[in-house]
Parts: C-alpha cells; structure tokens; sequence
C-alpha cells in the first residue's frame, strides 16, 4: 500500500503544473457582468437625456435673448430707454445660467455611484479589443457615453458664453 501511494505521489510531481493561461474561462464566459453594467449606464444616459433636453432649449432661448439685446445695445442713442429693462432681464439670465451650471454639476456627479460599473466597461472594452474580439454593445455603450459627456461638455461651454456675455452687458454697456 505505501509503495502504491509513494508511485502515485511520484506520477503526479512529474506531470507539469498548469498554466495559469489554461485556467482561465474563456473570453466570453465572464460578459454576463458587464452586459449588466452596460446596461446601468445606458439607463442612466435615458434617464438624464430629457433633462438635458430642457437645459439645452432653455439656454438656447437665453442666448436668443441675450443676441437680441446686444444687437440694441450697439446702437447707444436707443440704449438709454433699455437700460433698466435690459439690467434686470441680463440679471435673470445670469442667475438662471448659474441654476442650470448648478443642475449640470449634479447630473454629472449622480454618475459617481456608477463609476464601477463605468470602469468595468471601460476594462472589458480593452480586453475585447485587444484580443480583436469587440462586441457591438461594448462600442455602442461606449458611443452613447462619449456622447453624453460631449454634451455635458457642450452645455458647459453655452453657459460659460452666456455669462461672458452677461458679464459684458452688464458691466460696459448697461452702466
């Protein structure tokens, strides 16, 4: 019994370790998880996309407004009869301005609870990728968020031209 034992032991050192390349499940055993956290994500874009809607028209009307007042304001003999008015819709669209950069910076940090799921699909991204093996809903996710985020981008660039331009009015020609 114990030189069977010691034959066994024998048989089994001589047999290479396996590599950890064969131990690990194949590529798309794992993609149950990220299918998942794309999904998070692509609810989240859903749920901010009508809001964003709202701030884009809004700040569009603004800046409709504030073109139309610095189109009057380059003729100084009819500023004299705008100024008050002018003063106090300039200061409404500042203040409003500054709600919307308020509501902007908390869409973008309700995507903090998400930022794992954001990294994993990030991480499968780039593992798919390298091995040439990319899925359609990988990119299309990625895609949507690129999108997102050049539209927060964007947003935040309307409001900081509305305020240079309330900024302007207010300070140079409705003195």
């Amino acid at each position: 019994m114990g030189a069977l034992a010691w034959l066994e032991g024998q048989a089994q050192s001589a047999r290479p370790p396996a590599s950890p390349k064969d131990s690990l499940p194949p590529i798309d055993s794992s993609i149950t998880p990220f299918e998942g956290h794309q999904q998070t994500l692509l609810r989240l874009i859903a749920y901010h996309r009508p809001e964003l809607d709202t701030l884009e028209t809004q700040l569009r009307r603004w800046r409709d407004t504030l073109n139309q007042m610095m189109e009057i304001a380059r003729y100084p003999k009819r500023l004299p009869f705008y100024v008050d008015s002018f003063r106090t819709v300039t200061s409404r669209i500042r203040a409003g301005s500054e709600a919307a950069y308020a509501r902007l910076k908390d869409l973008y940090y309700e995507w903090l609870p998400h930022q794992y799921a954001l990294m994993a699909v990030y991480t499968r991204y780039g593992e798919l990728k390298v091995v040439h093996r990319l899925t359609p809903s990988v990119r299309e996710t990625l895609a949507a968020y690129r999108a997102y985020l050049d539209r927060l981008i964007t947003l935040n660039q309307q409001i900081a031209a509305l305020w240079t331009d309330c900024d302007y009015l207010l300070l140079s020609k409705l003195k």
